[in-house]
């Protein structure tokens, strides 16, 4: 296996962490946001404003940080995409020699 195969894998199981884990956080800030009414406005502690389904919740500065990571969500699918179509690619690619080299064989047999 060489360094661009590998590097491709890495690509899918990063790809497929950071998307999952991005979902997650966005559902835990989500469900936390829509059970209680008071993220509706600002107090002391809540003082960041994040944009839920276009409404406008107050959240901690670190659940803030988190829910704004947590966008990237597209990035990270689109990074698993790109190492699942490398892999891809070189499985049809072996595929179609291994193909070639049988053919080429039983025509030289022939």
């Amino acid at each position: 296996m060489d360094a661009k195969l590998k590097l491709a894998k890495f690509a899918i199981a990063l790809g497929v962490l950071g998307f999952i884990s991005s979902w997650l956080i966005s559902l835990h800030i989500g469900s936390k946001v829509f059970s209680d009414p008071s993220y509706a406005s600002k107090s002391a502690i809540r003082t960041e404003l994040i944009s839920v389904k276009g409404k406008g919740y107050f959240v901690e500065t670190n659940d803030a940080k988190l829910y704004r990571y947590s966008q990237f969500y597209m990035l990270a699918l689109g990074i698993a995409l790109i190492g699942g179509a490398y892999v891809q690619k070189r499985e049809r690619a072996e595929k179609r020699t291994k193909f070639e080299s049988r053919r080429k064989s039983s025509e030289l047999g022939n």
